[in-house]
């Protein structure tokens, strides 16, 4: 079902598109409020065509938007009733960013042009796969893109770019106050920071610090390296606000109701509290934390890429309440996502979804 891309008339976009943003009113917490997370997960019948490994997934609960950064393709998918392709998008092999999203587009950055010195970021649109508007980014070996209100902020760990989301229109591109050089480590593009992405800072006394992971808000800007540390200042990097010291390196944050949530190679996942630092709790798993963790309301869906293990903990306590282990040789690729009251898992062989679904065997 391609004949998405062959929409003209603005008037019946116009419709469709608000269509779109009411049944995305319900979107996500819905779908989160009604599956019972401590309830068995079960594998369900529906499935996807093909076995692509993908890198990255995204939903708003009526389509699932998945992107291979081995192949440069976008693709969207009904998530019910027979997951049907919508539309497909070649981005190009090297992806440079994770996938975000709002009501109506998705946002993803890229090598342009095959040229691995010239990067862009785009806005596609999920009814279509069209692009509405690409802009330049400045060079970088890897961009964590936000979206905030009105403006879409494209992170990386030499340089904030903030762009208007309507027209792509660049605000501000700045670097962060740093005393110190920085220079750039060779990184894989479409990797996970836990995956060999790091810059070097050169301090006083010469040694290097491998900064592995980069988040903002509003007014912070919280900071890891592959020493353990964690690091927080005022947005503009001048001000030291505080510091934490993990086991292992840093490989992603994540923010939630004024907490900070931090991944560590040292197995933990640590839950701060964003202004003061104060640790509110901490969980060990069995493997490296490598991919981000999600939200689906109360609950956090810790997984790792390379592992068959899916774990979910109470937001508060950070109490296990439930698990899933993917059959052998399944493998993940990318933090699942939740959709149509089920959990799509991106594995090595193609997207696996889950339940309160009848037994299949399978």
């Amino acid at each position: 079902m391609r004949f998405f891309h062959n929409f003209t008339n603005k008037f019946f976009d116009v419709q469709i598109n608000l269509i779109l943003i009411f049944a995305l009113l319900l979107g996500n917490t819905a779908a989160a409020q009604s599956i019972d997370w401590k309830s068995p997960l079960r594998p369900c019948a529906l499935k996807f065509s093909g076995n692509t490994a993908f890198d990255a997934i995204a939903s708003d609960n009526e389509w699932l938007f998945a992107l291979s950064t081995s192949t440069g393709l976008l693709s969207s998918y009904q998530t019910v009733p027979n997951a049907d392709v919508q539309w497909e998008l070649d981005l190009g092999s090297s992806i440079i960013s994770n996938l975000e999203q709002d009501r109506t587009s998705l946002y993803v950055a890229a090598v342009t042009d095959g040229d691995p010195e010239v990067l862009s970021v785009r806005r596609i649109s999920k009814l279509t796969g069209i692009t509405s508007w690409q802009r330049d980014l400045p060079f970088a070996d890897s961009y964590e893109l936000q979206r905030n209100d009105n403006f879409l902020i494209a992170l990386s760990t030499t340089s904030r770019t903030t762009l208007k989301i309507e027209s792509g229109q660049i605000v501000s591109s700045e670097v962060p106050a740093q005393p110190n050089t920085v220079e750039s480590h060779d990184r894989r593009p479409g990797t996970t920071a836990g995956e060999g992405r790091s810059i070097a800072v050169k301090t006083s006394n010469s040694d290097e610090i491998e900064i592995t992971a980069v988040f903002s808000n509003d007014s912070l800007m919280f900071s890891g390296d592959k020493n353990g540390n964690i690091s927080t200042t005022d947005i503009s990097g001048t001000k030291n606000l505080w510091k934490y010291k993990a086991g292992g390196q840093i490989s992603n944050f994540s923010l939630l109701d004024g907490g900070l949530l931090a991944s560590s190679f040292d197995n933990f996942l640590y839950y701060f509290d964003q202004e003061s630092g104060n640790l509110r709790w901490k969980k060990r798993f069995p493997f490296r934390l490598t991919d981000r963790p999600i939200m689906a309301g109360e609950v956090i869906i810790v997984s790792s890429a390379g592992n068959n293990r899916i774990f979910f903990l109470e937001k508060n306590s950070g109490k296990i309440i439930n698990q899933i282990s993917l059959r052998e040789p399944l493998l993940l690729t990318a933090p699942p996502v939740f959709a149509a009251d089920k959990l799509f898992i991106a594995t090595n062989s193609g997207i696996q979804t889950y339940g309160q679904c009848e037994k299949t065997g399978k």
